[in-house]
């Protein structure tokens, strides 16, 4: 995923996990992901996320499912694709921070 965001976004520096917490602990609360900070900062952070992307396949997609129908929006058959309709929103609505 980090490969993939690079390309259609920009450049991501990949740094120790513990760097990574030592910069989420100092975000600004108006950084939206400052708001996960306490998930971000637990003791076993590391190994719940590694966890869970071990587990991608297995992640129930049923609410993006129902809230895409919703919207009239097609459906991607695979993780890959939707993963970059996802991208492709967050970047349209201005979430990444390009400076």
């Amino acid at each position: 995923m980090i490969v993939r965001l690079s390309a259609m976004l920009s450049p991501i520096d990949l740094v120790p996990f513990a760097q990574w917490q030592e910069r989420i602990a100092k975000l600004d609360p108006s950084n939206p992901i400052s708001r996960l900070a306490p998930l971000y900062l637990r003791p076993d952070a590391e190994q719940k996320m590694l966890s869970s992307a071990n587990n991608i396949q297995e992640y129930d997609c049923r609410l993006s499912t129902r809230i895409m129908n919703e919207e009239g929006l097609k459906y991607p058959s695979d993780l890959v694709s939707l993963f970059d309709v996802h991208v492709a929103y967050m970047d349209a609505e201005g979430f990444w921070d390009r400076t």
